[in-house]
């Protein structure tokens, strides 16, 4: 696997985490929730058999923060769970807009059921990091994501997402490739604004 140097890499890291600072303190407060998130990881082989990340099983543990009625910024750490646990692991930033409905009206307003979601987000990746011999690889991905079917809404406290399917490009190796998260789940944890 080809793979950028941590050096460069972590510059790109530090950007998104400006970016998604600044994004907090433009937050409408009313609307911010903080959730916890687990989802499952499927990365698939693209053109030429690239592949962002070895076979296997991996599984998401992450934060969501509500930003806006629309907006959430999402913030998470993705972790090989087979062949290797722990092997590879991932530090995933994204902003999820909801594109049918609100995820947040006001404290008193429930939201819809059902909505769709569209994510864009970027993932920085430590490889073979238990291997013996040569020190870990990094790389850097951006990714957009659909998430066609949300049911539930952080208003009743529970959200489910599934068939997520997204395309994401490895800015090292220029290679895009598919993954998807077939499950996720997000957690209610406190409401940041105004309690209802």
């Amino acid at each position: 696997m080809k793979a950028m140097k941590p050096e460069k890499s972590s510059k790109t890291l530090i950007a998104v985490i400006a970016i998604a600072a600044s994004l907090f303190g433009a937050a409408n407060l009313d609307a911010q929730d903080l959730s916890l998130s687990v989802s499952t990881w499927s990365f698939f082989a693209g053109k030429g058999g690239y592949r962002p990340a070895d076979e296997g099983t991996y599984a998401e543990l992450g934060a969501t923060l509500g930003l806006s009625p629309r907006i959430e910024a999402d913030l998470g750490l993705i972790c090989s769970l087979t062949p290797a646990p722990a092997n590879t692991l991932f530090v995933n930033a994204g902003v999820t807009y909801s594109i049918i409905g609100k995820r947040f009206i006001s404290y008193d307003e429930p939201t819809g059921l059902f909505t769709m979601l569209f994510t864009v987000g970027v993932m920085e990746g430590f490889h073979d990091i238990w291997e013996s011999g040569d020190p870990f690889s990094t790389s850097t991905h951006i990714y957009l994501k659909l998430t066609p079917f949300a049911v539930g809404s952080l208003y009743y406290g529970k959200r489910d997402r599934c068939f997520s399917l997204g395309i994401q490009y490895d800015l090292k190796s220029s290679e895009f490739s598919l993954f998807t998260n077939i499950i996720a789940s997000d957690f209610l944890l406190t409401n940041l604004g105004n309690s209802r």
